[in-house]
């Protein structure tokens, strides 16, 4: 895993966050990408809130393959930030599992080609009853991993339509 976080111009503190928790024991990968509202260091706190939540919760077996339902308990950590958008992917198995609230994305490098993975529109732990909060309405993608796929996780702070000729090694 590889990963560049970057403060919007003016702070010092970065509102994103990406981490990585692997459970030998299941064969398990998540991946997570963290944006908290705004910038600066209510954003960091949202974005660490939701991070810490995560590292705990996802250990939880119940949980594995399934990232809505992870997404769904992120509510009361949140709930004294401002918030955050999160995008979420379990890798077990040769199987990727995918689900994002908010502003994050996720693509699937194949072959010289991206295939976007969807997130709903929200913000995970603010605004209670609107939109996706608390992980209503959250979907997952899932798709079979193949030999030479990559996944690249971002926030706002990367093109929507950014496209990749070469994956470096």
């Amino acid at each position: 895993m590889a990963s560049l976080r970057d403060p919007a111009p003016g702070e010092r503190e970065c509102g994103d966050w990406v981490g990585s928790l692997t459970l030998p024991d299941a064969d398990a990968t998540w991946l997570m990408v963290v944006d908290g509202l705004g910038h600066g260091p209510p954003a960091a706190l949202a974005a660490q809130a939701a991070m810490n939540h995560l590292l705990v919760t996802l250990t939880d077996p119940d949980l594995l393959g399934q990232p809505a339902a992870a997404l769904a308990g992120l509510e009361p950590a949140l709930r004294d930030t401002r918030g955050a958008a999160v995008g979420l992917v379990c890798v077990q198995r040769g199987e990727l599992v995918h689900a994002g609230i908010g502003n994050t994305r996720c693509r699937l490098w194949r072959g010289g080609h991206m295939k976007g993975l969807h997130s709903v529109y929200g913000i995970a732990g603010a605004f209670s009853g609107h939109g996706a909060s608390g992980g209503a309405g959250v979907t997952e993608t899932r798709m079979a991993l193949q030999p030479g796929d990559w996944v690249l996780m971002f926030s706002d702070g990367l093109a929507e339509n950014i496209h990749m000729d070469v994956v470096p090694g």
